[in-house]
């Protein structure tokens, strides 16, 4: 909340100096990390506060797009299919039962060796890429992926 919070405030602020009102605006976030959700919520809560429009509303001047420019949605709550130029859109589904299953992440016993697997197929595209900077490419990524992995080790005082 603290990331959200500084950046509304600096987009009040800077209103203030150029004249109008958040609702004059769409905003645009690459990504649907947590900072950019957090901030486009906050967006589209302030501007129903100022304009007593229901946050359903709000919510269409905020998006949330990937790197090709196309919407990301995901909701708790089950939507109809949209059609949009002739093509069938369904939206994602995620609800607390996701989560408390493990359906979303992986469940934590397991968290490293994902982690590890997840890392490898990212280096291997950067290397595909000609992206890398650790030349030559290691034989198994997994394994140096968890080569790379902090591990605690605490001294046993006892």
């Amino acid at each position: 909340m603290g990331t959200s919070s500084v950046v509304l405030a600096g987009l009040i602020s800077v209103l203030k100096l150029v004249g109008g009102s958040l609702a004059d605006h769409k905003f645009l976030f690459l990504g649907a990390g947590e900072a950019g959700t957090g901030i486009a919520e906050l967006i589209a809560l302030e501007i129903s506060k100022q304009t007593d429009a229901p946050l359903d509303e709000t919510h269409k001047k905020v998006w949330l797009v990937d790197l090709k420019g196309r919407a990301i949605f995901a909701s708790g709550s089950p939507f109809a299919p949209v059609e949009y130029n002739g093509k069938v859109y369904v939206s994602g589904q995620v609800t607390q039962e996701y989560f408390d299953n493990g359906l979303i992440y992986p469940p934590f016993t397991n968290i490293r060796k994902v982690s590890a697997h997840i890392a490898a197929k990212v280096a291997a595209k950067v290397y595909e890429l000609g992206l890398a900077s650790r030349l030559p490419q290691p034989e198994n990524l997994v394994a140096y992926a968890e080569s790379c992995m902090y591990s605690p080790k605490y001294r046993n005082y006892h």
